[in-house]
C-alpha cells in the first residue's frame, strides 16, 4: 500500500506541475517539453513493466505479433477535430484490429461512450474502453492490464498534454512502435522526449516548431472524407453567403477583432448570409442578435446550425460562398473540411509575413487583419469567377495532401518508420496562380 500511495503522490504532483506549467503567463513556446518529467514518468513505466512481466519482452516477439492497433486518449469527444482523426487513422488502416482506451483522467466521458462518440471513432463500442480509475495508480493498473490483453503492434498516443499516463506505458514490450500524435502542439505537453517514440505533427508551422526546439517529428496533414463535387456554383443565392465553424473558445482571444461585430459587418456590407457551424452559448448568440441588430440587418440573415456530421457537406448545403476561419484559433480538420468542398478560404492573423504579399499566405489563402482587409477580400471575391478560381484552389490542395488516399499512404509509411514525401507545396500554377492574388490591394 506504501508503494501505491508514492505512485500515486508522484503522479498526481507531475500532473499538477504540468497543469500550473501549462497556465503560466510566462510560458508561450510552443511544442515545449520537461525532458525531466518525461525521464522520470518513463523509468517509472519500466519498474511497472518489469515488477507485472518479467518475461513480456519474450511473449512478443516482433515476428509473432498481430496487427493490432491501439489508440490511447485522455477523452473523446462529440464534436471537434481530435476524436475525428481517431476516426480518420482507424479508417485509414482497415486491415489492423483497432481499440480505444480512454484514460478518463479528466473524468468527463461516462463509462459506456455514448453512440455519437462511438461513430466518430470507426470502432464498435465494444472496442472502446474507459479506464474507472479511480486514482492514477488505479488507472495505470488498469491500462497495463488492457494492454497486455490486447498485445498491440502499433500503440497511437493522443493524450492529452498534462496526462502522465501516456510516458509510463510506451514501453517497448507492451508495443513494439509507438508514436504521439502531437494535437495540442502549443502547449506544454507529456510525452515529447520519450525514448523510441516518433512524433507526429500536423500541420507544417508545428512541425516547424517542433523540430526548432531540437526534437525529430514527422508530418501526417489532416484528412477528412471526401464529399464530392461541388453541386452548385457561386452566388447561387444572388448574394453571397459566408460561413464560420467552432465553439466560442475559437472566437475569443485579448487581441482578436470581436466576432459578433465582424459578423454583423460582414453582412451590412455583402447585404448576403452568413452561417455559423458551432455550439455558442446564450450569451455569444445574444451579442451576436445585439451587433446585427445595431447595424439594421436582418436578423434572418444569421444562420445558427449547431452541429453538423460534415461541414464540407453542410457547406455544400447552404450554398456557402467563403469561408471565414475561426479567430484567433482556427480549426485545423475544419480547414480540410472547407477545402474539400470546394469553398475558398480566408483566415486571420496578427502578424505580417516577412516577405511576400501579407494579403496572400504561401499557401494561396487570403489573409486580413483588420476589418478593412476583410472588407477588400470580400469585395475581391464578389463575383462568380472569383469564387470558382479560390474554390477550385481549396479543392485541389485538398485532392494533393488530404484526401483519405494520400492520408492512408503517408500513415502507413510513418507507421513502417520511413519518413513520407513533403506534402505538394502549391495547389496553383499557370493563370490560376497568377488569378489567385491579382487584383487586391496590400492591407494597411
Amino acid at each position: 500500500m506504501a508503494d501505491e500511495t508514492s505512485l500515486e503522490s508522484t503522479l498526481r504532483d507531475l500532473h499538477c506541475r504540468m497543469t500550473r506549467l501549462q497556465a503560466h503567463p510566462a510560458v508561450g513556446a510552443p511544442a515545449l517539453a520537461v525532458p525531466e518529467w518525461d525521464r522520470l514518468l518513463w523509468r517509472i513505466g519500466r519498474d511497472q513493466v518489469a515488477t507485472r512481466r518479467p518475461a513480456l519482452s519474450q511473449d512478443l516477439a516482433p515476428a509473432r505479433r498481430p496487427a493490432r492497433d491501439v489508440y490511447l486518449a485522455t477523452q473523446v469527444y462529440e464534436i471537434g477535430g481530435h476524436t475525428a482523426l481517431i476516426g480518420d487513422m482507424v479508417r485509414a488502416r482497415p486491415a489492423a484490429d483497432a481499440s480505444i482506451i480512454v484514460s478518463n483522467l479528466l473524468e468527463q466521458n461516462p463509462p459506456t461512450v455514448p453512440d455519437v462518440i462511438v461513430s466518430r471513432l470507426g470502432v464498435a463500442s465494444a472496442r472502446v474502453r474507459v479506464l474507472p480509475g479511480p486514482s492514477l495508480a488505479d488507472r495505470l493498473g488498469q491500462l497495463l492490464d488492457v494492454l497486455e490483453a490486447v498485445r498491440p503492434d502499433t500503440l497511437f498516443l493522443f493524450h492529452h498534454p498534462q496526462d502522465p499516463l501516456a510516458c509510463l506505458v510506451s514501453q517497448p514490450e507492451l508495443a513494439r512502435r509507438r508514436l504521439l500524435l502531437h494535437h495540442a502542439d502549443a502547449t506544454p505537453s507529456f510525452g515529447l522526449s520519450l525514448p523510441g517514440v516518433t512524433l507526429v505533427d500536423l500541420s507544417p508551422s508545428a512541425l516547424a516548431n517542433t523540430r526548432l526546439l531540437g526534437m525529430g517529428s514527422v508530418l501526417l496533414p489532416l484528412t477528412a472524407p471526401d464529399p464530392g463535387p461541388r453541386p452548385a456554383g457561386f452566388l447561387a443565392r444572388g448574394r453571397l453567403v459566408t460561413a464560420s465553424s467552432g465553439s466560442a473558445h475559437k472566437f475569443a482571444g485579448p487581441d482578436a477583432p470581436g466576432y459578433a461585430e465582424t459578423v454583423a459587418l460582414v453582412l451590412e456590407a455583402t447585404r448576403g448570409w452568413h452561417l455559423h457551424i458551432g455550439p455558442l452559448p446564450d450569451e455569444t448568440l445574444a451579442g451576436l442578435a445585439a451587433a446585427i441588430a445595431a447595424r439594421h440587418v436582418d436578423p434572418d440573415r444569421f444562420i445558427y446550425l449547431r452541429s453538423t456530421p460534415s461541414v464540407a457537406t453542410a457547406l455544400m448545403e447552404q450554398g456557402c460562398d467563403i469561408y471565414l476561419a475561426s479567430f484567433p484559433i482556427d480549426g485545423a480538420r475544419t480547414k480540410v473540411e472547407v477545402l474539400a468542398s470546394g469553398t475558398p478560404y480566408v483566415r486571420h492573423s496578427r502578424h505580417l509575413p516577412i516577405e511576400g504579399d501579407p494579403s496572400i499566405d504561401t499557401e494561396g489563402f487570403f489573409v486580413w487583419r483588420s476589418c478593412d482587409d476583410l472588407l477588400s477580400i470580400l469585395d475581391h471575391l464578389s463575383t462568380p469567377d472569383e469564387l470558382r478560381v479560390h474554390g477550385t484552389l481549396a479543392r485541389r490542395r485538398y485532392e494533393q495532401n488530404h484526401h483519405p488516399e494520400v492520408f492512408a499512404r503517408r500513415l502507413d509509411l510513418i507507421v513502417q518508420g520511413v519518413a513520407p514525401p513533403d506534402p505538394v507545396a502549391s495547389p496553383v500554377d499557370g493563370d490560376d496562380a497568377n488569378r489567385a492574388g491579382h487584383g487586391l490591394d496590400p492591407p494597411r
